[in-house]
């Protein structure tokens, strides 16, 4: 049933749109759905007033198709309506503000990033000095593109971010292992990138000081949440005010030099990227706006009535667009600070560096790709912004793409066809960074039915996108999913297919991607392991050449070279049921012809777990030696306490998967088993790193350093000085 709202639309279109003054210069039969969500394509502001207009029409499309669900729930249950699910994915606009769900004071690991079209490649501790010993750098997706971590190395330093500071560690030669300068980093340290000379660090910093130093109010969910009542410190703090911080740090010889730029941004930090010079950082959310009610004020009376829930809805639905066009431009856009020299100042926004897509066709979101060079950092900041929300970054050294989830009817959830159709679909959209790397440009926006798992789902070849998508299917009947590889191309504003493969493992779902040269590799998982290798050398016409089905399932692939495959996952029965932690090498010379050539397992007193498995930078493939290292953790059978450590393997073609051994760190933690201040910080070993003939392996206990062919003997060790949780010693 379509309601009619024009008495109000008219009321509230007729109201002023004023800018703000604060500085704006699966094999399933399925059919395509019926319900009329509009296409991403992005438009760019072409004024502070355009945006303004914009953001105000994309709120009310949301708001109004909220509502319109509610209404049709009451219609279909005959004036009942309960707490229904509205279908909004990751952020569906409830209380708050612009419907945003506030994030979490206190940053877990990030994830999410990259992407490659060749074999993937290393990057990051520094851009390695000429005396600086061979050493392993983080693993990243894309070879010469550098991703932020927690870790990283240029042979002759360990940066290291524990707690709240940087930890600069003298390693090489292993012997001199030792804590060589500590810096203080404001906020909690999320992740960092590291030069010859600059250190780039990622953090979470409580900006209350910031706004009242910039003149500027707060605008943290936390108060619409909580109500602004008694601050505490704990994890929810009214008075909280959580801002990302990019601090630039300049760096000599394993020290420190001051500080060279201090940005501060309403947003949290998702991804990163660095090519030479250039970094660019992806922050999500940061989206404003007035506060919505989706529940009507009903006083001591209830509706009972179809018609009287309409017309409680209708008048808040009124309400709200009052609410919507009475706004400003300054409601609605992120604030971003600078500091120096101890002063703050806010940095104009620079309204036509946003995009929005078609009115109400995303997910409630706000991401931000804030772009600034290390050799010019006077220069303005480079910002561009898209509204909605985004999944998954991707970039190699010309193109930047980010995933976003598309907005689906949320009718659909009980009003479901008799034939299937797809409840998930994701939008592309595409960033040029060839012709200027100082400037993204966007160029297309392109969409896929289903959703992607993570970064190693899209990739880049020839200037062709191919992505890999789970598709969620819903009829009447049956709720299943449907796999994916799409081949998409720019073509006058808009990424459209060129090719695909679909119906892959009906029933199962994506756990792990890898595109390498013309090829793609997908593992799917319900029972059994199925390994596609597609041809994706003719991208009009990709095919499925071979289906390897094996036990368990891959969750991260490695490429040893171009024709084999090195996996970590779970190994697992016929039925799908869990055995443990498998480190797998697959041989796909003959692509038609994939074999599983060595396979070790992680079982019985062995059985734990490792982050790698969800985390490829904890995956430390050290190709001149033929070494895997990656942290490890699990239970100590004899004494049923936690153990960590860092596990050692040598992976050849002819001998196999073969434990060197384990760099064992428990006895950091043996005044307390479970970590840091209460678990906090975990005992988990957090990385690996090889310099020279070594192995390093690294906790929040401490660092060790052993031979490579002893690496149960240490050659040196340093513990690490306690961590300190952001609000105080260990929360007190």
């Amino acid at each position: 049933m379509k309601h009619a709202r024009s008495a109000w639309w008219l009321f509230a279109s007729l109201l002023p749109l004023t800018a703000a003054g604060y500085g704006c210069s699966g094999t399933t039969e399925v059919r395509t759905p019926e319900t009329g969500e509009a296409r991403g394509t992005l438009q760019q502001a072409q004024s502070c007033s355009d945006l303004e207009q914009m953001l105000k029409q994309d709120a009310v499309a949301k708001m109004n198709a909220q509502i319109d669900a509610i209404i049709a729930e009451i219609e279909a249950n005959g004036g009942y309506w309960g707490y229904p699910d509205y279908g909004w994915e990751d952020g569906g606009g409830s209380v708050g503000s612009g419907g945003e769900v506030p994030p979490s004071p206190v940053p877990g690991d990030p994830s999410g990033s990259g992407g490659s079209s060749g074999s993937g490649g290393s990057s990051g501790g520094s851009d390695n000095g000429p005396d600086a010993p061979e050493h392993s750098e983080t693993n990243t997706q894309v070879a010469g593109v550098d991703e932020a971590d927690i870790l990283k190395t240029d042979g002759n330093y360990i940066y290291l971010l524990h707690g709240q500071s940087l930890q600069i560690l003298n390693s090489f030669p292993a012997s001199d292992l030792a804590i060589g300068a500590t810096t203080e980093v404001e906020g909690n340290p999320i992740e960092m990138f590291v030069t010859d000379d600059q250190l780039v660090i990622y953090s979470q910093v409580d900006g209350t000081q910031l706004y009242k130093d910039a003149g500027v109010e707060p605008r943290n969910p936390y108060y619409d949440y909580y109500g602004g009542g008694v601050a505490y410190d704990g994890y929810y703090n009214p008075y909280y005010a959580p801002l990302t911080k990019i601090t630039v740090l300049g760096l000599d010889a394993g020290q420190t030099t001051g500080v060279q730029k201090e940005l501060y941004f309403e947003g949290n930090y998702a991804s990163s990227r660095r090519v030479g010079k250039h970094v660019r950082s992806v922050l999500s959310g940061g989206q404003h706006g007035p506060a919505l009610s989706y529940y009507p004020d009903l006083g001591d009376s209830s509706p009972q009535t179809v018609e009287e829930w309409t017309t409680a809805f209708e008048d808040l639905r009124f309400k709200n667009a009052l609410a919507i066009f009475g706004s400003t431009l300054e409601d609605w856009l992120p604030y971003r600070f600078e500091k120096s020299n101890g002063a703050v100042s806010l940095i104009a926004p620079t309204c036509g560096s946003y995009y929005v897509p078609t009115e109400g066709s995303t997910s409630y979101g706000l991401v931000q790709v804030e772009s600034f060079a290390l050799d010019d950092l006077h220069a303005p900041l480079v910002e561009t912004s898209i509204v909605g929300a985004v999944d998954t970054v991707y970039s190699n050294a010309d193109s930047l793409y980010l995933a976003a989830r598309s907005w689906k009817d949320p009718s659909l959830n009980w009003n479901l066809p008799v034939e299937a159709v797809d409840t998930t679909e994701t939008f592309v959209h595409k960033f040029d960074l060839a012709a200027n790397p100082a400037l993204p440009a966007y160029v297309a926006t392109g969409a896929v039915p289903g959703h992607v798992k993570n970064q190693f789902s899209l990739d880049e070849k020839d200037g062709l996108l191919r992505i890999a998508t789970t598709r969620q299917l819903a009829s009447q009947t049956d709720w299943t999913t449907s796999n994916d590889v799409y081949v998409l191309g720019e073509n006058q504003g808009e990424l459209v297919q060129v090719g695909a493969v679909t119906g892959l493992a009906a029933g199962e779902q994506i756990y792990s991607t890898r595109f390498i040269g013309d090829r793609g590799y997908v593992v799917t998982f319900r029972q059994v392991d199925p390994l596609f290798v597609i041809d994706l050398s003719t991208p009009a016409a990709p095919a499925v050449l071979a289906e390897l089905k094996i036990p368990g399932f891959s969750e991260y692939m490695h490429p040893i070279d171009d024709n084999h495959l090195l996996t970590i996952g779970q190994d697992a029965t016929n039925d799908g049921a869990i055995i443990g932690l498998a480190l797998q090498v697959f041989d796909v010379t003959d692509p038609t012809a994939p074999a599983l050539m060595h396979k070790y397992t992680f079982s019985g007193a062995e059985s734990g777990y490792s982050e790698a498995l969800y985390n490829h930078k904890a995956f430390n493939w050290y190709g001149p030696k033929n070494l895997l290292a990656f942290p490890f953790s699990g239970w100590n059978p004899n004494t049923g306490e936690m153990k960590s450590s860092l596990e050692l393997f040598d992976v050849t073609l002819d001998g196999g998967i073969v434990k060197r051994g384990s760099i064992d760190h428990t006895s950091f933690f043996q005044a307390d088993p479970y970590g840091y201040c209460g678990g906090y910080y975990g005992v988990d070993v957090r990385r690996g790193v090889f310099i020279d003939d070594y192995v390093y392996a690294i906790s929040y206990g401490g660092v060790t350093a052993s031979d490579v062919n002893s690496p149960e003997t240490l050659v040196s060790s340093v513990a690490l000085p306690q961590p300190a949780q952001p609000y105080g010693s260990c929360g007190f």
